[in-house]
């Protein structure tokens, strides 16, 4: 099947809202543990930013969840697509048609097997990732009876009950996540201006 160039307009829109609101909260979560809390100036900054962290990262939760089912959708009407045009007489026509429908563009040049892999499991370590870490953090809040707010506009009350050795679990496990998820989105910008000024893949346009 011959594939486009770049990715479609839904996949690069929620690649660039993703980006809109990982990057800011994960600021604001590295910025907390520099802060004092044992201040009051600290515990003041910290009151005034918590609903943004909130707000952004149940944000991040909500579009990497979208981003998923777009992506299993895409790929099961490619995948139908493709059966039903084997069995025309126009097969090579029609794949490049259905190609422009593929949220995933062509293999870039010598690309190697081990490569591809590569950025595969890179690309499911940050999906997943960048799902747990506020998923945690939420969790972490609610099993401590804490009440959050969406951008002080929605209230959202805990609901699972008051568990605080669970709550600890889950606090611990959105830090460890979050550090976890600098990590990979540094190594997946690092690959990005590799591929871009390096190897001169022009990587950028397929995501612009």
């Amino acid at each position: 099947m011959i594939r486009k160039s770049e990715y479609d307009v839904v996949t690069k829109a929620f690649h660039w809202l993703s980006v809109l609101v990982i990057l800011p909260s994960l600021s604001i979560g590295v910025w907390f543990t520099w802060t004092d809390l044992d201040t009051d100036y600290g515990w003041e900054q910290f009151e005034h930013y918590i609903d943004w962290h909130v707000g952004l990262g149940i944000s991040v939760l909500v579009i990497m969840l979208m981003r998923a089912i777009w992506r299993l959708l895409t790929q099961k009407s490619n995948k139908a697509q493709t059966e039903n045009t084997e069995n025309t007489e126009n097969k090579r026509a029609n794949s490049a048609n259905i190609s422009d429908k593929n949220d995933s563009p062509t293999l870039l040049p010598n690309t190697s097997i081990l490569q591809l892999k590569i950025a595969s499991t890179l690309h499911l370590m940050l999906y997943v990732c960048a799902t747990l870490t506020p998923l945690t953090g939420w969790l972490g809040s609610s099993l401590e009876g804490h009440t959050l707010h969406y951008f002080s506009v929605i209230e959202i009350p805990p609901f699972l009950g008051v568990y605080p050795k669970l709550a600890s679990i889950m606090t611990a496990s959105h830090f460890y996540l979050s550090w976890l998820l600098i990590g990979l989105l540094s190594i997946h910008l690092l690959a990005v201006i590799y591929h871009h000024c390096w190897l001169k893949h022009n990587v950028l346009a397929r995501m612009m």
